[in-house]
């Protein structure tokens, strides 16, 4: 009997044991999750709810040369359009960099955040500097948001509506000659109904950037007018081929046949 109590007893003071071991795991657990984050607490919460707002009184304090000067406006003005008015909820930390010294640039640490929004997310990257303890680079990367889709057709502005109307025009050309060719049924007419539908070519110019400009030929590639919110914009200004070719072949028999 004197053995089985000490064996109960000694059981007992053993799941005590892990019970307690237990506990102050899950303690440290639970303090290292709560654990704030001073820097995203200090200056990222506020330097994004200061963007999503426009308020530029509020950014020059957080920055390092507080001077209001146009170069900093201008910064400032870029870093607002392409913030675009999210709304931050929250901010995870993902790299944590030490930038030395150089030249007239100070000590200072790199910090990498995933932010995210209400309706998407975002990487940020600040740098604090050591002398000032203050923001002096900041790298936004956004998701950029595009109007002129079919999908963003409420958005449109004048431009988009005009260049719309421009598609439209084509899609009826096409689909007359389409019947033309339906209707006539020339030689290889199935070939031709193909052409016609789907070959489209033309002219693309970008404003992403530098102006660039470029050529194509593809299917179905109607007008339309992106807009890259905060970053530019993109045109592309086609011609439907197959449709102008069909027409300029049957115009050409047409005449032949009258002579």
């Amino acid at each position: 009997m004197k053995n089985r109590a000490v064996y109960i007893v000694l059981l007992l003071t053993l799941m005590m044991s892990v019970s307690s071991l237990n506990l102050i795991s899950a303690m440290g657990q639970d303090t290292g999750s709560t654990q704030k984050d001073e820097v995203a607490d200090q200056y990222l919460m506020p330097l994004l709810h200061a963007l999503q707002y426009g308020e530029k009184d509020e950014l020059y304090p957080k920055w390092v040369d507080s001077d209001k000067t146009k170069e900093l406006e201008s910064l400032f003005d870029t870093l607002i359009g392409l913030w675009d008015g999210r709304e931050a909820v929250s901010a995870k930390r993902t790299g944590e960099t030490k930038r030395p010294a150089e030249g007239k640039i100070p000590s200072g640490v790199f910090y990498n955040y995933e932010v995210t929004c209400i309706h998407d997310t975002a990487k940020v990257e600040i740098a604090i500097s050591d002398t000032d303890k203050k923001i002096d680079w900041v790298k936004i990367s956004v998701i950029p948001r595009v109007t002129g889709t079919l999908s963003t057709w409420r958005q449109f502005n004048p431009a988009q509506w005009l260049v719309t109307g421009t598609a439209v025009v084509e899609i009826v050309f096409s689909i007359a000659m389409a019947y033309h060719c339906i209707k006539r049924k020339p030689r290889f007419w199935g070939i031709w109904l193909a052409f016609i539908l789907l070959i489209y070519g033309g002219i693309a110019f970008s404003t992403a950037g530098d102006l660039t400009v470029s050529f194509y030929i593809y299917t179905l590639a109607f007008p339309k007018l992106l807009n890259f919110q905060g970053i530019g914009i993109k045109l592309y200004l086609s011609l439907p081929i197959g449709s102008i070719v069909y027409m300029a072949v049957k115009v050409i028999n047409t005449g032949r046949r009258k002579c």
